[in-house]
């Protein structure tokens, strides 16, 4: 799988799928799989204090497959998943030619 992005957020309105297709990304390229909503939730559902502290340690991991949700989450996510995705586009051109 050498080449393929390592760090994928799956995006999608809530009840689309998003964890199912991401288990199953993380499934098929043997990339480890973070549920955001483990990281939200705290007993009784009630919002982590830590879980922006959580989702930045989860972007800095070279390799993983996550929900994009959250809107405290989004930014951090989408900031990470698109220099992985310019350095993958850079890396395929390179290779292209």
């Amino acid at each position: 799988m050498s080449g393929l992005p390592t760090r994928i957020a799956v995006a999608g309105v809530s009840g689309s799928g998003k964890s199912t297709l991401a288990k199953r990304i993380s499934d098929r390229l043997g990339i480890p799989y973070v549920e955001l909503d483990s990281l939200h939730h705290g007993p009784d559902w009630t919002p982590r204090p830590e879980f922006v502290a959580d989702v930045r340690a989860l972007v800095a991991r070279p390799a993983w497959v996550s929900e994009l949700q959250y809107a405290t989450a989004k930014p951090l996510v989408r900031v990470r998943s698109r220099r992985a995705a310019r350095r993958w586009l850079a890396s395929m051109t390179k290779a292209s030619r």
